[in-house]
């Protein structure tokens, strides 16, 4: 059978690449579509402004004159000279052993003629992208912020020579009827103790002025883990403006001290899950309608963000933090809360779950390898 791997050049061949995880996962319930837009917009050189500070290549494998494999070859311009790393994602694949030797031909091949000697993935741009590739939890419906794939997908990658990088976890927890006495007790403790008081936001547009300061507040909380890519500010906005329209105000919190400083935030974003594959992750022209129905009326939340100021870490903020969202999720009637991918390693993080009705029903793993 003929097979052969194209750099992705045309329109015609940048549709396919957006358009193929549609074909492959056409009969899998647990799969989510992406949004087209974000998809589109991701690559989009005049647009996208990590392409000042990176670059990638696309590429397609076909097999009998179909697509049987994508990947996104990924750069970096800081990673790669301080790390000679480069990144793929992306990755998305028929069970086949010569679809996924072309495919990883072409990244190693890419990254030596970058001068790469350091390939991880699957990652995105940076650590607002998605990244990880899923090795538990085939059976659980994705969510909006992930990439899923099948299961053959590691076996793939060990086979040709990649190994474990970072894992990422993820929990679903059960919203109680009301916050437990003990973390209520400890929220007004701290609140007192370190004169934190809640940052209102009044409006989207409030929420829009404040956006970036809140994504420079979660770089400072982020920038010792891995993957932690710096930004700057208009780089920030672009990440910012792509979840803004499908953030209710109530749903950020925003914790400062007395000096108006930012000290700890939170971001959840109800459940886009059926409105995505109702719409087949379309917005136009009728698709918004669903997805405004979603924000209007739900019973589940994604905790897209979490982070607290390294000066507060580790003094119980994050009780404060669970304390006002809890109130907010009963009072619009939410059920169900999914956290985001966290590195294993992050206790801080994961001991939230401990006092509620939670299970890991994740793990995401990035794979790495050596080339000469």
């Amino acid at each position: 059978m003929a097979i052969e791997i194209k750099e992705v050049q045309s329109k015609r061949d940048f549709k396919s690449f957006i358009y193929f995880p549609f074909w492959l996962y056409r009969k899998n319930k647990y799969w989510v579509p992406p949004m087209i837009k974000d998809e589109k917009m991701a690559f989009n050189r005049d647009k996208n402004p990590m392409f000042e500070t990176g670059d990638a290549k696309l590429f397609l494998v076909f097999k009998d004159r179909r697509i049987a494999g994508r990947v996104a070859v990924l750069a970096n311009r800081s990673e790669l000279e301080n790390e000679k790393k480069i990144r793929f994602g992306w990755l998305d694949f028929e069970d086949d052993r010569e679809v996924t030797d072309l495919l990883f031909e072409a990244v190693e091949e890419a990254a030596k003629e970058l001068g790469a000697t350091q390939i991880e993935g699957p990652l995105g741009f940076t650590d607002l992208d998605k990244a990880g590739l899923l090795i538990e939890g085939f059976q659980e419906e994705n969510n909006m912020t992930t990439w899923y794939n099948f299961s053959y997908y590691q076996k793939h990658l060990e086979r040709l020579g990649y190994e474990k990088k970072q894992d990422w976890v993820e929990y679903l927890f059960t919203v109680p009827d009301a916050v437990p006495a003990r973390v209520a007790k400890l929220s007004a403790l701290i609140k007192e103790r370190y004169k934190l008081v809640d940052r209102p936001i009044k409006n989207k547009a409030d929420m829009r002025k404040i956006s970036v300061d809140v994504l420079k507040l979660m770089s400072e909380t982020y920038k010792n883990l891995y993957n932690f890519v710096p930004l700057q500010d208009h780089q920030m906005a672009f990440y910012a403006e792509q979840f803004l329209n499908f953030l209710p105000t109530k749903n950020v919190v925003v914790l400062e001290d007395a000096s108006g400083k930012f000290v700890a935030f939170a971001v959840t974003m109800p459940s886009l899950v059926k409105a995505a594959k109702k719409t087949k992750g379309h917005l136009f022209p009728f698709g918004f309608l669903s997805f405004l129905r979603a924000m209007k009326k739900n019973n589940k939340v994604e905790l897209l963000l979490i982070g607290v100021h390294p000066d507060f870490q580790n003094k119980g903020i994050t009780a404060v933090i669970f304390e006002k969202l809890i109130n907010v999720f009963i009072e619009q009637g939410i059920k169900t809360v999914e956290s985001n991918p966290e590195q294993e390693e992050n206790q801080e993080v994961q001991t939230l779950w401990k006092d509620y009705d939670s299970r890991q029903h994740k793990r995401r793993r990035v794979f790495q390898k050596s080339i000469a």
